[in-house]
């Protein structure tokens, strides 16, 4: 099956499937074929469980959604992305980045959590931990990796990657970068998919 043959079928997968309906036989098959190969899961390491069909909140429109094994949920994930694969290296430098700091930001939420729940700060509501949502502020995280590639340049980020990641050295380089130019706040993940 030809690029173009598989962003088809996952169109016609998404135009004619109901919206909060989880996918199932060939369909699902195929598209847990296709989110595998998607650059951000297979930086994750987790195992696909389910894929289904969900109402943008702000476009209104379709989009695939991903429960993992471990029960998380991925929204707003692209399958042109997944099939056309080759991520450019500023993709490269942003999956580096969000790699680098992931201890981090973990452990800023399970600060925030207190017998599975935490506040959202933008609403102040009580949520569980499942639908709360580590949010960068002042700069978003995009934003970020933007200012980090302007200010090292881009061409001596590219020499100290090995892969996916930074080498060591330039990890603690980016955590304190990280740091120094934004902040974390938990939000809900509905909000988390307005802002973005």
């Amino acid at each position: 099956m030809t690029k173009k043959d598989k962003l088809q079928q996952c169109k016609d997968i998404l135009t004619n499937s109901e919206i909060n309906k989880p996918l199932f036989g060939s369909e699902l098959e195929f598209m847990i074929d296709v989110f595998s190969e998607h650059h951000d899961i297979i930086d994750t390491d987790k195992e696909i469980l389910t894929v289904g069909i969900i109402e943008c909140p702000i476009y209104k429109n379709k989009e695939f959604a991903i429960r993992f094994a471990d029960g998380t949920i991925r929204k707003k994930i692209s399958y042109p992305k997944a099939i056309k694969g080759n991520p450019s290296i500023e993709s490269k430098i942003k999956r580096a980045c969000r790699i680098s700091i992931g201890n981090d930001i973990l452990k800023f939420k399970n600060k925030n959590i207190s017998n599975g729940f935490g506040i959202c700060e933008y609403t102040s509501q009580k949520l569980p931990s499942t639908h709360l949502h580590t949010d960068h502020y002042n700069l978003t995280f995009n934003q970020l990796v933007n200012f980090f590639i302007y200010t090292e340049g881009i061409k001596n980020i590219e020499k100290c990657m090995n892969g996916s990641n930074f080498n060591s050295l330039f990890t603690l380089q980016f955590i304190d970068f990280h740091n120094k130019n934004t902040n974390l706040r938990l939000i809900s993940s509905e909000l988390n998919m307005i802002f973005g």
